[in-house]
């Protein structure tokens, strides 16, 4: 047999080069389109639901809120599991499914199972639902330093490339640390509650009504209260409340400590940053299934973008970027089969 083989190849070997060219070029094909992830995804897909219901204790989160989710989520199509954990002001609940379910379309029906049970939960909890995310989907970190006193009283500083880094096909969200949103507070005046006869439900209702309306901070002053005063005309909010702006609670904090001597990011200058110096942080989560090093690519450019437009005394360093990991070791594979060759 192997006689006959070498035979015919002798005899046409313009057909055998063509084929050895034709496998080279599939193989390199295919090696192009390995991906250089590091991290597999080795979790079940999942849908988690956050509820925050702040000021209420643990067992009444679990009766009112988890309860209830578990019980409408627990039939969503091809659910393998819903677990679910109740604490003090918050309650998470993860839907787990088989490998290779689209998320997107169960995304969606979770979504719809949550609406259709939202009247049976409390009018003042907050349900959201995470994004179609990886598990292992932490791919680049960065962070804006903002160099010296920042005033408390002026509005916190935006992080502008967040909005084009989520726009990234294969992002599935890019989680913020330490902004700050803006929010407006109404301060009720209980002297003139009690002066102009005006109970605090009333206050509360006009409130509701003027935010559902789209009222801004002005509009907020000048809605109208249900109760008149003694000369006929109706109350308003701005005569027993003060509105005003202010920074509300950070979401989560991070510390960052610059060291000279660690290994810098990609074309980053690491230099010494202000011990009190204010910083905001962004996380870069990716899709499952997504190209990784494709991903952590154009985030790099948006960022390397973003950074020639920062104002004077605003830094955007890399704090975390996983191709270097993959670089890492495929450098350390390459010279380990070179050793062996």
């Amino acid at each position: 047999m192997i006689r006959r083989v070498l035979a015919w190849s002798s005899a046409h070997p313009w057909v055998v080069l063509a084929a050895a060219l034709f496998v080279s070029l599939v193989a390199e094909a295919g090696r192009r389109r390995l991906n250089r992830d590091v991290l597999p995804e080795l979790a079940d897909p999942q849908v988690v639901l956050s509820v925050d219901w702040m000021g209420h204790p643990a067992s009444e989160v679990a009766v009112r809120v988890t309860s209830v989710l578990t019980k409408a989520l627990d039939p969503t199509e091809r659910s393998t599991a819903v677990r679910a954990v109740s604490m003090a002001g918050m309650a998470y609940v993860e839907i787990l499914f088989p490998p290779a379910t689209d998320l997107d379309a169960i995304r969606a029906r979770v979504e719809s199972r949550v609406n259709e049970v939202r009247a049976r939960l409390p009018p003042d909890a907050r349900t959201q639902i995470g994004p179609v995310a990886a598990s292992t989907g932490w791919v680049f970190e960065y962070a804006l330093v903002f160099e010296g006193t920042m005033d408390a009283a002026a509005p916190p500083p935006r992080d502008s490339a967040r909005a084009r880094l989520a726009a990234i096909p294969g992002v599935a969200e890019v989680a913020a640390i330490g902004d700050a949103p803006r929010e407006l507070v109404v301060e009720v005046r209980p002297e003139e509650l009690r002066a102009r006869g005006i109970a605090f439900d009333d206050v509360l209702a006009a409130l509701r009504a003027a935010l559902f309306g789209g009222a801004t901070r002005n509009g907020l002053l000048d809605a109208p209260l249900a109760v008149r005063s003694a000369s006929g005309e109706a109350e308003r909010i701005g005569d027993v409340a003060t509105v005003r702006e202010a920074n509300e609670m950070p979401k989560g904090m991070a510390d960052y400590a610059d060291n000279s001597s660690s290994r810098p990011g990609r074309g980053m200058d690491m230099a010494m940053v202000p011990s009190m110096s204010t910083v905001l942080g962004g996380v870069v989560i990716a899709r499952p299934n997504a190209d990784v090093p494709a991903v952590i690519e154009a985030v790099t450019q948006v960022v390397n973008d973003e950074r020639g437009r920062l104002p004077t005394g605003v830094r955007l360093i890399t704090t975390y970027n996983r191709l270097d990991l993959a670089d890492g070791i495929l450098h350390t594979l390459g010279a380990a089969r070179s050793s062996y060759s």
